[in-house]
């Protein structure tokens, strides 16, 4: 048996489970065997039934007694089966609910061994539907380890129509398969040095195991090889990218130096220090590949048009791709305000363009003519071709998958590459996801901005909320509030609206949701920037990248669905102007944990610690798009607590290059 054996060719895999196994990604052997267990429960020892504990898992051997099964009352096809499990300390009752616990009454008077975590019935102990097996009538004849029984059994996530018990044997009949061969993936030197089991021997120690100890060591081993094999990637895209062949910008410094002079404000060190970074990778002949990373509000997006303002003035065109088409605005906004009166062309693409529009922009994208295209992802199609691309500049480069960047950086392989992110990256994710490109950070925030004051409101004192947003928007503020992703986008946002006019009788309420042309999107915001709406209803489409000074208050409902740095990203909205920025987080604050977790934003007004407390708390997940990072493999791997793998998997790259020189 192969890891590359498809999964049709094992016992038991029909059509039904084939389709199962594959909306779990599993189609091969080497899938199956990366399908790693959420929990191991010991059943290699019996609890006596007078230790045992509600709530808590337990092994119990006995004599099954008692058996009743009966019809439930009132359900037809609906059968319950009692009995009692006796052993030399007592009895413990059982109950079965369904069909197939039917042949129960045949084993009565047998011996019995189940598996489950009993719970207090009327003061009485009592286990529900357990997983259970009937014994060797001979008490002297050993139960031998199987797929479930006396050994640490591994319990797997699964789908419809995938049996868990299914699942488990057939995972079990690979791992101890005597026909397994499991191709090494590592040096043996690396192997030896970081006292790493085989591959073979990592499986079997995570879905056979003999002692916890074998669990740690397999995961372990596991762990290490995701990460070698993400920084071994990271490093051959580097060197791939560090063949000569980009252009050098050099000939944009003047027009750069017109830019930072137009302004009308001067950078702050970081900000220098930045673009000084940027500015020397654009004047080599090898491609830059740069992260721009920056908390809310310390001005990135300007430092990312000085950049573009010098591709520009060096002859060249420049891309900018966007996650939403508010922020492609936004950005398009910007560039009209500050290349434009340089003399250069802006333009911006968008998927509602009328088909006449769209042919005489491609027509001029694709001529030599130095522009600058924004867009969403209309930008990445293939009808899109550059006539002379020099700078791709990706904002909020999380939003977007390996693909979507790669795409972008397809349509000129040899283009500097200049990526911007407002969530700050953990130093840990940074160094998986990032390890093959620079990276610059922007630590001030402009002069003058104030940190915004964040309060956690019960959901019962909302019309305290709404008697607030009155008070600051007769004084002249505007009010977003954001409405969680939950079932229907439009209903949850458009409710919300209907529910606040109610509230705030004479105020411009303006709803704004993903399922709306970009076109109203853009004259909402529009609306909202001029004043004619104080207040916006939206989802998370204005998280990022939208600026209207005189916006003075957030209200974030259900807060605990979002993740902190999100909420961060969210409260950066507001406060960028005169007026002092509010963010009200709401929430159902009584339920656990949901107070403790949110008072981190009330304490903390540093990005990159509440980007650490999100990893603890949250795992990467949506931290920096990591779902969208399905080609890196990771299924074992946890970065919260594996950095100290990361560090290793990086350091002997270089240490394994050194000796293979030698």
């Amino acid at each position: 048996m192969l890891l590359s054996d498809p999964v049709e060719q094992l016992n038991g895999v029909g059509p039904k489970r084939k389709a199962a196994l594959a909306s779990l990604g599993i189609d091969f052997v080497r899938d199956l065997l990366f399908h790693m267990p959420m929990r191991y429960e010991d059943r290699r020892s019996a609890t006596p039934v007078e230790r045992l504990v509600a709530d808590k898992t337990a092994i119990v051997r006995g004599t099954l007694e008692d058996v009743n099964r009966r019809k439930a009352h009132g359900r037809q096809n609906l059968w319950i089966t009692t009995a009692e499990v006796r052993d030399a300390t007592g009895s413990v009752g059982i109950v079965w609910f369904g069909g197939w616990a039917n042949d129960m009454t045949a084993h009565e008077g047998r011996r019995i061994v189940l598996c489950g975590a009993p719970a207090l019935k009327e003061r009485v102990l009592e286990f529900a539907s357990p997983a259970y097996k009937i014994l060797p009538d001979d008490p002297g004849e050993a139960l031998l380890p199987d797929a479930e029984w006396n050994r640490i059994v591994p319990i797997y996530p699964t789908t419809e129509g995938l049996p868990r018990k299914w699942l488990a044997r057939i995972i079990y009949e690979c791992a101890t398969s005597p026909t397994l061969r499991v191709e090494e993936t590592l040096p043996e030197p690396l192997l030896a040095k970081r006292n790493l089991l085989s591959l073979h021997d990592a499986l079997c120690g995570i879905h056979n195991p003999a002692s916890r100890q074998e669990i740690l060591e397999g995961r372990k081993s596991l762990v290490y090889r995701e990460f070698f094999a993400l920084q071994k990637a990271l490093w051959e895209a580097r060197v791939r990218r560090a063949a000569p062949g980009a252009p050098s910008l050099v000939a944009g410094n003047r027009a750069q130096k017109l830019f930072l002079r137009s302004l009308g404000f001067d950078f702050t060190p970081s900000q220098k220090d930045a673009l000084h970074e940027i500015s020397e990778d654009l004047d080599r002949k090898t491609p830059m590949s740069r992260l721009l990373q920056g908390d809310v509000g310390s001005g990135k997006t300007v430092v990312a048009l000085a950049a573009a303002a010098k591709a520009l003035g060096a002859g060249y065109q420049v891309a900018i791709l966007a996650p939403t088409t508010v922020l492609s605005s936004q950005l398009q906004a910007g560039c009209e305000r500050y290349l434009a009166p340089l003399g250069f062309t802006c333009l911006e693409i968008t998927g509602g363009m009328k088909p006449s529009d769209r042919k005489n922009l491609l027509a001029r994208v694709g001529q030599s003519e130095a522009l600058v295209l924004t867009g969403t992802h209309a930008l990445l199609e293939e009808s899109v071709v550059f006539g002379k691309l020099g700078l791709a500049i990706i904002d909020e480069q999380h939003r977007f998958g390996v693909t979507q960047r790669s795409l972008l950086r397809g349509k000129n392989e040899r283009a500097h590459a200049l990526m911007m992110s407002a969530t700050p990256i953990p130093r840990t994710l940074c160094l998986a996801l990032y390890g093959d490109v620079e990276s610059s950070l922007i630590k001030e925030k402009p002069l003058g901005r104030k940190s915004v004051a964040t309060r956690i409101v019960d959901v019962r004192r909302i019309d305290e909320v709404y008697r607030y947003m009155r008070k600051e928007i007769s004084s002249g503020g505007r009010c977003y509030w954001i409405c969680p992703l939950i079932g229907d986008e439009d209903e949850g946002v458009l409710s919300r609206a209907k529910d606040m006019a109610r509230h705030l009788r004479g105020v411009d309420i303006a709803a704004l949701h993903g399922g709306m042309p970009a076109g109203e999107k853009k004259n909402v915001m529009a609306r909202f920037a001029a004043g004619e709406a104080q207040v916006v209803v939206s989802t998370t489409v204005v998280e990022v990248g939208v600026d209207v000074p005189e916006a003075s208050v957030i209200v974030v409902e259900s807060a605990s669905n979002f993740g902190l740095s999100q909420l961060h990203q969210l409260r950066g909205r507001v406060g960028r102007g005169d007026r002092r920025g509010v963010c009200l987080l709401l929430d159902e604050v009584q339920k656990n944990g949901v107070g403790e977790r949110l008072a981190i934003l009330e304490k903390c007004d540093d990005g990159f610690a509440i980007a650490e407390a999100d990893l603890q708390l949250r795992g990467a997940g949506e931290l920096t798009g990591l779902r969208q990072h399905g080609e890196a493999g990771f299924r074992v791997a946890n970065f919260a607590k594996d950095t100290h793998l990361l560090e290793w998997a990086k350091e002997d790259i270089t240490w394994l290059r050194e000796r293979n020189k030698r």
